[in-house]
């Protein structure tokens, strides 16, 4: 029994990652599309991308998808060596 558990465990593990990194491509596809439609947007005389706020927000978003993408690499990279013990 204890070996398929161990076994559904490794599976989990890798179901995860895919499962977060699909997740995270959503995220920065969605953040790309924001970015071109607030380029092509005009709102009071200029792209939207360039009032304060819109360029706010949209650097809020990508600096929250960076950790993102550093976490789910590095969940990857421990799934594949569990002889390190993370």
């Amino acid at each position: 029994m204890g070996k398929h558990l161990q076994g559904l465990g490794e599976t989990l593990r890798v179901a995860f990652v895919v499962h977060y990194g699909s997740i995270l491509g959503v995220a920065e596809g969605a953040y790309a599309r924001a970015v071109r439609w607030t380029e092509q947007r005009v709102q009071g005389g200029c792209p939207l991308i360039q009032h304060d706020i819109i360029a706010q927000e949209l650097a809020e978003l990508h600096m929250l998808t960076d950790p993102a993408r550093a976490y789910i690499y590095h969940a990857a990279w421990a799934a594949d060596h569990r002889e390190v013990g993370l």
